[in-house]
């Protein structure tokens, strides 16, 4: 306590008066209490004493902990926000706790008994979030605040590309082949792409690239595949459906006729004899 008055005993002239500034520091975890008292004369009463009572809470000074995890979180999972109040000299703190991220309304959760609230937050889009956790005062616990940052990054989407069937050499590539999916909407480019006529050989790659219609949330992807291209079967074709060679007499020769044999296919053809 300061005043103005002077130290007693002391005089307080007619239409004068003084301060008293009084301030509070607790000595203990709880409810204090005191009274200020003036001693004094007032209608000529000596001994005469002014008085009134004073109160105040002395409070604990508790630490708020608080931890994201993970840190950064990707689109689309679960993000579990840990917080704890650590014992004091009064023991473990108990009563709610808020949390607030970035501008969304606050969520509360009552402390465990051992001093810790889980929070789970879903549905965040991609950004970066200031994590607040308050502790208001409650019982003689003081107030108390921690801040943290979450940072939620796009998700990858998820390809869905079964191995295709094998061809055989000549067959263009389709939608058979380059039948990539996934859950979200938006565009599959193949390489190579559709149309395309490979060459006879085995487990040949294919590659696929897919663009999300939702570019704020996911990123881009890619997948790959092969397929297995097998050799067009032997094929001969002999040019000429029949030759004619007219009447001729006994013992004479015609002019020669020509039959060509081609082999149209893609691999070698076998023959194993000619005969007339």
């Amino acid at each position: 306590m300061t005043t103005t008055c002077g130290i007693a005993p002391f005089t307080l002239n007619p239409q004068t008066s003084c301060t008293a500034t009084i301030s509070f520091t607790p000595s203990k975890i709880g409810n204090e209490s005191a009274i200020f008292s003036v001693t004094d004369n007032s209608g000529n009463v000596g001994g005469s004493v002014q008085y009134f009572g004073m109160a105040g809470v002395g409070l604990a000074v508790p630490t708020t902990v608080l931890m994201a995890a993970p840190a950064t979180a990707t689109y689309g999972n679960t993000v579990i926000v840990n917080t704890s109040m650590p014992s004091t000299n009064q023991g473990l703190p108990h009563g709610l706790l808020t949390l607030t991220v970035g501008n969304y309304a606050p969520l509360t959760q009552r402390l465990l008994t051992n001093g810790t609230a889980t929070f789970q937050i879903t549905g965040l889009p991609v950004g970066t979030y200031t994590l607040v956790a308050n502790w208001a005062e409650q019982f003689f616990w003081g107030p108390s605040q921690a801040i943290g940052t979450l940072t939620v990054q796009q998700a990858t989407p998820t390809i869905n590309w079964p191995a295709p069937a094998s061809i055989t050499q000549g067959t263009p590539l389709t939608s058979a082949q380059l039948n990539a999916s996934s859950t979200l909407s938006g565009t599959f480019v193949y390489s190579p792409p559709a149309s395309t006529v490979l060459s006879a050989g085995n487990n040949q790659p294919l590659s696929v690239t897919f663009t999300p219609t939702d570019t704020v949330d996911y990123t881009g992807a890619t997948a790959a595949n092969t397929i297995t291209v097998l050799p067009a079967p032997p094929t001969l074709v002999i040019t000429e459906s029949s030759l004619s060679f007219g009447n001729l007499a006994m013992g004479t020769s015609s002019a020669p006729q020509t039959s060509t044999l081609i082999n149209d296919g893609t691999t070698p053809v076998a023959i194993s004899g000619i005969a007339i």
